[in-house]
C-alpha cells in the first residue's frame, strides 16, 4: 500500500471513530449545553425544603442535587445542601456548599448563618467569628440591635439570632478571647448577668452562664 492509500485509510478510521462517539454521546463536539430549567429547579427546591422540615435530610439532599442538575445557578440549592449536609454531620460538604451560596449572593443571611454554625461545630472558631461579623453587617439579619431576636431561619425556627449570638460568644471563649465573649453575654444575651470579670472564678462563671442560655 502506497503512502497516499495509507493516509486515506487513516482518515477513514478517524471519521468512523468520531461518528461512533457522536452516536453514543461520547463527544460534545457541536452539541449545545442542555437548557436550564429554573421553574423545574424551583419546584424541586420547594420539595427539598419540605423534606428538610420533616427531618428527612437525605431525601432533601437528593432533591437539591436534582435541582442543581436543572439549574446550577440558584444559590438556594447550595444553601439547602449546606443545611442538609450539616444535619447529616457532613461538615466539610456543608461548609463548601454554604461557601458557594454566599459567593453567589454575599447578602444571603441564611447561608451565612449556616456557615457560622457549621464552622463552630467543626471547631473552626475564627471562621465562625468572621462569618458572624459578616452577618452583623447585613441589615435584614437584625443582629445589630440590642435585646432583639428578629432573625430566625424559616426552615427551622430554633435557629435564631440569639442562638447565633450564643455560638459567637462560645467561639470567642474557646479562642481565648474571654472579654469579647463576656461582651456578647452582657450586651446581647443577658444584660443582667451576675458574672463578675474581677473574680478568680470569672472564666468558669462565664462558661456556665453561656451554657445556661
Amino acid at each position: 500500500m502506497n503512502q497516499s492509500m495509507k493516509d486515506y485509510a487513516k482518515i477513514v478510521v478517524v471519521i468512523f471513530v468520531l461518528s461512533i462517539m457522536a452516536s453514543c454521546g461520547g463527544s460534545n463536539l457541536g452539541l449545545a449545553p442542555p437548557p436550564k430549567d429554573p421553574v423545574g429547579a424551583q419546584q424541586l427546591i420547594d420539595q427539598a425544603w419540605a423534606e428538610y422540615e420533616k427531618a428527612r435530610y437525605q431525601n432533601a439532599i437528593n432533591l437539591f442535587i436534582e435541582a442543581r442538575e436543572k439549574d446550577s445557578a440558584l444559590p438556594d440549592i447550595y444553601n439547602g445542601l449546606g443545611w442538609s449536609y450539616f444535619k447529616t454531620h457532613k461538615l466539610i460538604l456543608s461548609l463548601s456548599n454554604f461557601s458557594i451560596a454566599t459567593g453567589a449572593d454575599s447578602s444571603f443571611t441564611d447561608a451565612m448563618v449556616g456557615y457560622s454554625i457549621a464552622a463552630f461545630e467543626k471547631n473552626e472558631y475564627d471562621q465562625a467569628i468572621r462569618a458572624f461579623n459578616t452577618i452583623a453587617r447585613i441589615d435584614s439579619a437584625e443582629f445589630n440591635l440590642r435585646g432583639t431576636d428578629e432573625y430566625f431561619f424559616s426552615h427551622d425556627s430554633s435557629v435564631t439570632s440569639r442562638k447565633v449570638r450564643k455560638i459567637l460568644a462560645l467561639c470567642y471563649y474557646y479562642s481565648g478571647r474571654f472579654m469579647d465573649s463576656f461582651y456578647q453575654l452582657k450586651n446581647f444575651l443577658d444584660p443582667f448577668t451576675k458574672v463578675d470579670t474581677s473574680l478568680k472564678t470569672f472564666l468558669t462563671d462565664l462558661f456556665s452562664a453561656l451554657e445556661r442560655i
